[in-house]
């Protein structure tokens, strides 16, 4: 009895089709679905986003067409540039195993943009499993407590087997070439690592891209500057330096930008998307272009806080003799 998709394009071939009886007689051979021949250009859809931010892009086709995830990556790479100033992400669901999905991720070191979001042999659509997990998890967490990692459950979705979950070594390989993973918890998938395909070698254990919270926090941070930047109080004001006396209620000096920049720090901090406010204070610059008297240059150094993945406890026993 042949089946046929509804959607004719490469993702309906990522159908699971199950048949789970016992029949005496009957011997049941399922097919995976094959056909789907549409893959779409999804630079149509990224086109018509203009102007508007959006942090996180969800890709409901396959995640292993590199040239679907060039696009993605020379769009995202675009919006984090300093003329667009509206950093994004791109999500990817996968249910392979880390041999499958690492065949893509390493061999995109320099992918800072796009991400998967991961439950391990899941018989779910992996757009469904990324979605679950943007919305359960990442984009509300993202909002609310943007500091905070991504260790959701991806309730009300099938998980894989038991005997198909990875242990801490394949996760560790898994992390160290740009896949995300997950922890089977009872039987929900959990999102565990939730990071981008970045991990150059030059940059050793530790990429400056890597998670996919971090990229969260500088989007916060971006975000704060251009309230300040771009306030209308700022459009076309008279730029006059600190010494200068003045009694025009528009003019700006730099003293007054670095004002709010030293309270963003402490904000910021606050909210521990950074650390050592102090430090972003001390080293902070806020001065008149050399070149340019209508040119405002600022340098804002921030030291992004971590997030506990791993933590290492040492116990030490012994036994209690008697006597003085």
């Amino acid at each position: 009895m042949p089946f046929v998709s509804k959607w004719s394009g490469e993702s309906a071939n990522m159908i699971t089709l199950e048949i789970d009886a016992v029949i005496p007689g009957i011997t049941f051979t399922v097919k995976k679905f094959s056909g789907g021949a549409v893959d779409p250009d999804v630079g149509t859809a990224l086109d018509k986003i203009g102007t508007v931010w959006e942090t996180f892009i969800l890709n409901c086709f396959g995640y292993d067409k590199a040239a679907r995830l060039d696009t993605f990556q020379e769009f995202g790479e675009a919006r984090w540039s300093a003329l667009e100033k509206k950093p994004v992400l791109v999500c990817h669901g996968c249910t392979d195993v880390v041999s499958e999905r690492t065949k893509v991720t390493d061999a995109r070191k320099t992918d800072a943009i796009n991400f998967l979001i991961v439950s391990v042999r899941s018989r779910e659509l992996p757009f469904v499993v990324a979605a679950k997990g943007l919305v359960n998890d990442v984009i509300t967490t993202a909002n609310q407590n943007p500091a905070q990692g991504y260790k959701g459950l991806l309730t009300g979705l099938h998980c894989g087997d038991d005997d198909k979950q990875e242990n801490y070594t394949q996760r560790t390989m898994s992390v160290n070439k740009g896949s995300s993973t997950n922890i089977k918890n009872g039987s929900v998938a959990e999102l565990n690592d939730i990071i981008t395909f970045y991990h150059p070698e030059n940059e050793g254990q530790f990429p400056s891209k890597r998670y996919v919270v971090d990229a969260v926090k500088l989007q916060n941070v971006v975000f704060n500057v251009r309230l300040i930047m771009e306030a209308d109080a700022l459009k076309g004001a008279p730029l006059v330096s600190d010494a200068t006396i003045t009694e025009n209620k528009r003019a700006v000096q730099p003293k007054t930008v670095k004002t709010s920049f030293m309270n963003l720090a402490d904000s910021l901090a606050l909210q521990a998307i950074i650390q050592e406010s102090e430090f972003s204070k001390k080293n902070m610059e806020v001065k008149i272009d050399n070149n340019n008297p209508k040119r405002l240059n600022v340098k804002f150094p921030v030291k992004l806080s971590g997030n506990v993945e791993i933590s290492d406890t040492d116990i030490y026993f012994g036994f209690y003799l008697g006597g003085n």
